[in-house]
């Protein structure tokens, strides 16, 4: 019997991807919901032209209000929290376990997982699935190093390096990257332990078009913590690439200045300065890139692993992450009670085999010693 499964905000840019990507590529029946019910209908209507004979429908659910919740996810077996709303991810939590539904984020949030921890014996109890910071940024960055691993006898180098020129919907579609700003945290691995790191540790990756070479800053994220320990890795990092001059030299330093001032000041005012920011003074030309650059050895042999996924959209690459990881949700593959990181939790081999087959643009290339992609 096919599950359903609600997308909370799915009438959001990567609501709307998700739920097409879906109705595409697995049997699932849907429901779109949100506070916002008429559009929550409209999209539910187009996908229903689209997808003749799909079940597929429409419903009021606001994340502020716990009721409302209550009764939309009763018939559900997975919630997906598409909204852009973090504050809200307790409350929400708290509906589909109190209804028997399993739950996946994908927020960028690096406290999404600690925000959950008060439910993590409740969910294993009550053998409910649970999985946070689904898509490409967390959630890629974890499965691209795990994947990598599978080349090497010996782990030692794994880098992962993001960048992109794409565009908002909306301001408030900015709000975990500026709120994320507030805590921000920079750590890679160095000379195989854990370190704080600045601008001194930026490196350099060459993109394909229209991305272009890029310098990179060290970010952390939370799940690649027990990655280290588990490969030995004696570097390894998360990069990403700046949007513009305008948001780099200005916007960015702006935010951290207010941030710096007060938590969470002047909120409002820095989600239009990001959205106007990103999308005003970026190149034209739209893309986004992940890549892996890994070293280690093979049969005693100096080897290095590049990967690389790319799309001209931002929403549709995060879309078929989170989608590619539904689908060992649906499959069974992912069946362990308790609180998850995507990044963690997927298998990486069948995560990269499901966005290729999704018509995502995925290359690996493996070669002896010499760096392929990255500078």
């Amino acid at each position: 019997m096919a599950k359903t499964i609600q997308i909370l905000g799915g009438y959001g840019g990567v609501g709307r991807s998700l739920a097409k990507i879906l109705l595409q590529h697995t049997d699932a029946n849907l429901l779109i919901s949100g506070r916002n019910l008429h559009q929550a209908k409209v999209i539910a209507g187009q996908l229903g032209a689209q997808f003749p004979g799909r079940t597929i429908s429409a419903l009021y659910a606001d994340a502020s209000d716990a009721a409302s919740m209550r009764v939309a996810f009763a018939q559900t077996d997975l919630v997906v929290m598409a909204t852009s709303t973090p504050q809200y991810i307790p409350q929400v939590a708290e509906a589909a376990l109190a209804c028997g539904a399993d739950y996946l984020d994908m927020l960028v949030r690096q406290d999404s997982l600690e925000a959950l921890q008060y439910l993590e014996e409740s969910i294993r109890t009550k053998g409910r699935i649970f999985i946070v910071q689904a898509g490409i940024h967390p959630g890629l960055p974890a499965v691209f190093i795990r994947y990598g691993a599978r080349f090497f006898d010996h782990y030692h180098t794994a880098n992962v390096a993001l960048a992109m020129n794409d565009r908002f919907e909306k301001p408030s579609s900015t709000i975990e990257l500026v709120a994320d700003m507030a805590d921000f945290k920079s750590k890679i691995v160095k000379n195989g332990d854990w370190a704080d790191a600045g601008y001194r540790d930026m490196l350099t990756f060459e993109f394909g078009p229209p991305l272009g070479r890029r310098t990179c800053y060290p970010l952390f994220l939370r799940e690649l913590s027990p990655l280290q320990e588990t490969y030995q890795l004696k570097q390894m990092g998360m990069y990403v690439a700046g949007f513009n001059w305008m948001v780099d030299y200005f916007v960015f330093p702006f935010i951290i200045l207010l941030q710096k001032i007060k938590k969470d000041f002047g909120l409002r005012l820095s989600q239009w300065l990001m959205y106007l920011g990103v999308n005003y003074f970026s190149p034209p030309e739209k893309g986004i890139e992940m890549r892996l650059h890994a070293e280690g050895i093979s049969d005693g042999q100096p080897l290095t692993c590049d990967m690389v996924a790319r799309s001209d959209d931002g929403y549709a690459l995060t879309a078929y992450a989170v989608a590619a990881c539904i689908r060992q949700y649906l499959n069974g593959a992912i069946h362990e009670p308790g609180l998850h990181l995507m990044g963690l939790i997927a298998s990486p081999e069948q995560i990269m085999a499901d966005m290729k087959s999704m018509g995502v643009d995925l290359q690996e290339k493996i070669s002896a010693g010499t760096p392929s992609f990255a500078a």
